[in-house]
C-alpha cells in the first residue's frame, strides 16, 4: 500500500522482522507511528540498543502512540489488564489477531528511556495519543558544550 501512495527511487521498502533487522545505514531520524505500543517487554532493552547504533550522532527519535483509554479501542476490543501486554485485535473483515498491546503513560516512558541514556520530551493532546522526541543523553550533553 505504501509502495503505491509512494513510488519514488529515493525511498526503500523493507520487510523484515525489525527485532531481528539491523539497519545497513545510519540515520539522521527514526520516526515510530504507533510501534512502541507493540514492543514486547523482553524485546525493550535490545529494540532501544538498536535505534541507538541506527543513529548518526545527533540523530533524533520521533514518535507517536496511543495513551490508554478505554475510548480509544474498538468496541470489541479489551484493553490488556494490568499485567497483561497482549489483546486480541478484530479487524474490519472479521479477522482477530493476538497482538502484542502495551500502554505507557508519559512519566513513566520517559523515566524508563532515561533508566537507558535517552532524554526525552513526552506530550499528549488532550485524549488517545501522546507524542515526543529523543535524542542520546550524551548528545545534549555535546549539544550543550557548543
Amino acid at each position: 500500500m505504501a509502495r503505491a501512495r509512494v513510488d519514488d527511487p529515493r525511498v526503500s521498502y523493507v520487510c523484515a522482522d525489525l527485532f531481528a533487522w539491523e539497519p545497513p545505514a545510519s540515520y539522521d531520524v527514526c520516526f515510530f507511528g504507533f510501534w512502541l505500543s507493540h514492543v514486547p517487554e523482553p524485546q525493550w532493552r535490545p529494540f532501544w540498543a538498536k535505534v541507538r547504533r541506527c543513529l548518526r550522532p545527533g540523530g533524533r527519535v520521533f514518535f507517536v502512540d496511543n495513551l490508554p483509554s478505554d475510548l480509544s479501542a474498538a468496541v470489541d476490543d479489551r484493553l490488556p489488564d494490568g499485567g497483561d501486554e497482549t489483546m486480541t485485535r478484530r479487524l474490519a473483515d472479521g479477522r482477530e489477531f493476538r497482538i502484542v498491546k502495551r500502554f505507557y503513560e508519559p512519566h513513566a516512558l520517559r523515566q524508563r528511556l532515561a533508566d537507558l541514556g535517552w532524554d526525552v520530551q513526552v506530550q499528549t493532546t488532550p485524549e488517545f495519543f501522546m507524542y515526543g522526541q529523543a535524542t542520546t543523553a550524551s548528545e545534549r550533553v555535546e549539544a550543550d558544550c557548543r
